[in-house]
């Protein structure tokens, strides 16, 4: 296949975009799509390829994988070879045992699964994944193994049966991509998966198909196309679109512009624009933009563990041209030597390639059977290595609902307290559970994310669902004598915010809308004779590294960092920021009878609030607590167990003082 230019040029401002998304902490910058872009050549440099292998009679899969290994696999050892080595002097064991997982996935080219399997609200950061990125090489692996075998079974049948095949498979796929609301409802598929991105690799395969075109010999009509084709790139990197917005449609308008100057680049006349990509700047980046790849994400991750998630505009800078200097030095003495073919069979190629691959799945296989711990780890900070959240407690269902049991087990088939609430809820389960097990007591926890029950909530499409669910769970505990004590916590600061967005409302509105549903759904419990707890929001702690709070503590307590005890949130900021839902809280338990409940008298014993402790970790992430967080604020529980203890036997106990916000 002769070599284009200017499609150097186009991986260029691929890889650049990628690279400036992610390190230079671009704003309003859709530079993720450069992948989208990638994309496409690929599918029309493997496609143009195959086809003249084909034609030519001298196809052989054998052929086309050595070339294909010679192209990846050089590089990618040697990246992942040294990013094994850096993760081992800096992963503590709960982040070197992912790690690990994700090296055999990148190996072995499965990572767009694996990252997808680990995709969710508890999951980690993905700053913190130093090969977060091998999932596009996955998904272009995974194209290499379907299409080869799809476009001989096709020519053998003709090309004029390949240009209706291929076409025709592109526009189904983008079909089922807009027909199925689950699939672009789940951002997490539509970004990884190969299912939904196929009609991007096969859209550069249709263009090698369909060859040079006759009308692309005028110099106007190519101009334009890839005039066009520009303009749709820089749109598509530039418009912000909603997070919800279906996938597909983000990235249509980078991969059509990306095709029509690839198009419009194969006739006699070369465009401006295509003129512009050949120039030596873009063919730079271009030569290098496959190392370039490879080096920037993982040196950005370890940067920002040395960080603490904070990097200056000189450390961006550094990472970028570190970067780079790296990638030409791979491109130069890895890349290159390979791709010369210097082996003209596959089995010298495979030795070579042996100690690196051997070494990396080793290095990979004793941290996964060590569970993340290797010879040097610092034994003084075990406490923060397996952090946990929420307790493994069982699944049930009762009364049609799903609920998760806890404490003793019901012995009549009956449950003496309720936990209600979203995952701040789930958060005190450890302590529910300790005390319910404690009174011989059994209990359930009954998830709902909105924790509302108002009819004008319900009548919004986005939280209709949720609504629903919790009109059923708070009608049913008020139903049952057996729940004595409801417990209801839940995020209430930061989901009022969320709800305005949602629902398109002012916040004063919003608020409103908070205080009157939550009112109404204590008042129906407290009005079936049930005792109502509510937990006030525990503090926030201010950290980028939201899911990953343990790390970040631990590697400031090794180097005595001055920013330890400013991540701490003092009482007097917690008081300020909550001020309007302790407000409101309070309001609620006057007019309700229940009880309120301070997680902050005990967690903020002085000025600042605990992060931790020398017992542990007190947060598992910066707003949710851990397993040991939950049990440390399980005496102001306490009380309320005995009460639901007593009304059990028959007795009626005291019940604790409302507690009062400063």
């Amino acid at each position: 296949m002769k070599y284009r230019a200017d499609i150097d040029g186009l991986r260029a401002v691929a890889v650049v975009s990628v690279v400036v998304y992610h390190v230079g902490n671009s704003v309003g910058f859709n530079g993720y799509l450069g992948v989208d872009v990638f994309f496409v050549i690929s599918g029309y440099l493997i496609a143009g390829i195959l086809l003249s292998d084909l034609q030519e009679g001298r196809f052989s899969f054998i052929d086309f994988y050595m070339r294909r290994a010679r192209r990846i696999l050089p590089a990618l050892l040697t990246v992942i070879t040294v990013t094994c080595i850096a993760a081992s002097a800096v992963l503590l064991p709960n982040e070197a045992l992912p790690f690990a997982r994700s090296v055999f996935a990148a190996l072995f080219f499965y990572s767009n699964f694996l990252f997808y399997s680990e995709a969710g609200y508890f999951d980690a950061s993905a700053d913190l994944k130093p090969l977060l990125h091998t999932w596009s090489l996955s998904v272009e692996e995974q194209f290499y193994l379907v299409f080869p075998v799809l476009l001989l079974a096709g020519f053998r049948r003709g090309v004029g049966f390949l240009k209706v095949l291929i076409p025709s498979i592109v526009v189904l796929s983008l079909v089922w991509n807009l027909s199925f609301p689950a699939v672009f409802k789940d951002q997490d598929f539509a970004f990884f998966m190969f299912p939904v991105r196929a009609w991007e690799l096969l859209s550069g395969a249709v263009l090698a198909l369909f060859g040079r075109p006759k009308a692309l010999s005028a110099k106007g009509l190519a101009n334009g196309l890839s005039l066009c084709g520009l303009i749709l790139i820089v749109l598509g990197f530039a418009i912000a679109l909603p997070d919800d917005f279906p996938y597909v449609l983000k990235t249509f308008p980078v991969v059509l512009g990306t095709g029509l100057i690839i198009l419009s680049g194969s006739g006699t006349c070369l465009p401006v624009v295509n003129q512009v990509l050949g120039t030596k700047g873009f063919l730079f980046f271009g030569k290098i933009s496959y190392s370039l790849y490879l080096w920037h994400w993982p040196l950005y991750v370890f940067f920002l563990y040395y960080n603490f998630g904070r990097l200056s505009d000189f450390e961006r800078t550094l990472i970028g041209l570190l970067s780079v200097a790296l990638s030409y030095v791979t491109w130069r003495f890895v890349e290159q030597p390979f791709r010369r073919k210097p082996f003209p069979d596959l089995l010298p190629a495979l030795r070579l390639s042996l100690v690196p691959f051997a070494v990396v799945l080793a290095f990979a296989g004793y941290t996964v059977t060590s569970r993340g711990v290797l010879p040097w780890t610092d034994a003084n900070f075990q406490r923060f290595v397996n952090v946990e959240f929420g307790g493994d407690f069982q699944n049930e269902t009762v009364g049609g609902l799903e609920v998760q049991a806890l404490g003793a087990p019901p012995g009549n088939g009956a449950a003496a307290v309720a936990l209600l609430g979203d995952s701040h809820a789930q958060a005190i389960t450890p302590a529910v559970h300790d005390l319910s097990a404690e009174a011989g007591l059994s209990s359930h926890f009954f998830r709902s994310q909105c924790i509302a029950i108002e009819d004008e909530l319900a009548a919004l499409d986005y939280f209709a669902d949720c609504v629903a669910l919790t009109r059923q769970q708070a009608g049913f505990i008020a139903q049952s004598p057996d729940y004595k004590t409801v417990i209801i916590a839940g995020r209430w600061l930061a989901k009022t915010k969320f709800w305005a967005g949602k629902a398109g409302l002012d916040m004063q509105k919003t608020w409103a809308l908070r205080e009157s549903s939550l009112l109404n759904l204590v008042q129906m419990l407290t009005d079936s004779g049930k005792t109502v707890v509510v937990l006030a929001q525990v503090p926030l702690i201010e950290t980028r590294f939201k899911r990953s709070l343990p790390s970040v503590v631990s590697r400031m307590i090794r180097q005595d960092h001055p920013d330890l005890k400013e991540m701490s949130p003092t009482r007097e900021h917690y008081l300020k920021k909550n001020g309007k839902v302790l407000e409101m809280l309070d309001r609620i338990s006057r007019r309700t009878g229940a009880t309120l409940v301070l997680p902050h008298e005990t967690l903020c014993p002085g000025s600042n609030c605990l992060v931790y402790d020398d017992k542990g970790m007190i947060y598992w992430d910066d707003d949710h607590l851990s397993e040991y967080g939950a049990r440390k604020i399980k005496p102001l529980f306490a009380p309320f167990f005995d009460h639901s203890k007593s009304a059990r036997a028959g007795g009626s106990g005291p019940l604790p003082a409302v507690q009062t916000p400063e």
